[in-house]
């Protein structure tokens, strides 16, 4: 087999992407039939057009969450005030289309898809192709893409390697917490990780892994999982403003269609342990993990996720044991952010 050819500058076709799928605890290639599930343990049978239509779905309710702010009677405030005000970026300043509609491209990629077609992200992002083409191309020349001649498609260039990274290292909230989850984790014997809320998914910051038996060590910084599905998800929209909440249930509706309903009702019980109780609990499409999660509210920050997983039924401490020492931990790492700020 030949060694793979990638070229600066040209725009590619409209072939077929071939994604690495993890499976089994290695890597196989297929064509665009599946994906890889959101926490790396099992492929999923969903078509790649599907997923980007989920996608889409998701990202087009958080682009419009900054419209619901502009008429909600904010009349005579400045942008800069509504938005200490309500947590939310808000600028009467209209920002560049063509810059929106990159970046947006580039939400095509995630665990699982390292190539994509023109095709498949006119798919993604309901643009034309030409305009695609455009694209691609810009994004080509500047290097955040790279085209593979071999497949005609496009992979992701070391430049966002590098912002990716910068993006983990620079966060404050992160630097004190992991000293925190290390801590936690090794007197535990379990995983612990941070997330924030990104277009629908909650996105690990990062990820301590010391569980039993060895399982999900594959979460690492930037790994997805839906907000919906997930106790980092539900523990962060219990925590989150009204108006960001409407946001993220107007997009999963969107998203997940019929099983919508049947998910708000597990969501509404979880919002309401973790009113009760500081945190929720969640075993994702029922596999053998089992995480408990809550919310970390800081005076100048973003609502971040605290959780720890574990195999079900391996662990010889209660769940409630657990969750206890997550919320000592939570809180200590609260009161050291909102201590330096003070």
């Amino acid at each position: 087999m030949g060694v793979p050819m990638f070229v600066r500058g040209g725009v590619g076709g409209g072939g077929c992407c071939t994604l690495e799928v993890i499976a089994a605890h290695r890597i196989v290639h297929r064509k665009s039939c599946g994906i890889i599930d959101p926490v790396g343990v099992e492929a999923s049978t969903r078509p790649f057009s599907q997923l980007l239509g989920s996608m889409q779905q998701s990202n087009s309710g958080i682009r419009n969450s900054v419209m619901v702010m502009r008429n909600d009677g904010n009349e005579g405030k400045s942008s800069r005030q509504r938005t200490r005000e309500s947590g939310m970026f808000v600028r009467e300043t209209p920002g560049s289309r063509s810059l929106e509609r990159g970046l947006l491209l580039l939400r095509a990629f995630r665990g699982g898809i390292t190539a994509v077609s023109n095709a498949e992200f006119a798919s993604f992002s309901g643009l034309p192709r030409s305009t695609v083409s455009r694209l691609t191309r810009s994004l080509v020349d500047a290097g955040f893409l790279e085209y593979h001649v071999p497949t005609g498609t496009y992979r992701l260039g070391p430049p966002l390697l590098t912002l990716g990274t910068t993006a983990r290292n620079s966060s404050p909230v992160l630097e004190v917490a992991l000293p925190m989850m290390r801590e936690l984790a090794d007197r535990w014997s379990i995983n612990v990780g941070l997330a924030v809320e990104d277009a629908g998914d909650m996105v690990y910051l990062d990820s301590v892994r010391r569980g039993r038996l060895g399982l999900f060590r594959r979460v690492v910084p930037g790994s997805r999982i839906p907000v919906a599905e997930t106790a980092l998800g539900r523990t962060w929209l219990a925590a989150v403003g009204p108006e960001r909440r409407s946001t993220a249930w107007r997009s999963m509706s969107l998203r997940y269609g019929d099983q919508w309903p049947r998910l708000m009702r597990e969501i509404h019980l979880a919002m309401q342990h973790v009113e009760r109780h500081g945190w929720c609990a969640a075993n994702f499409r029922s596999s053998e993990l089992t995480s408990v999660a809550m919310p970390i509210r800081l005076k100048e920050a973003r609502v971040h996720a605290l959780n720890i997983s574990f195999a079900a039924g391996s662990h010889s401490s209660s769940i409630q044991e657990l969750a206890a020492a997550l919320l000592s931990t939570g809180r200590r790492l609260v009161e050291s952010l909102d201590g330096q700020k003070g």
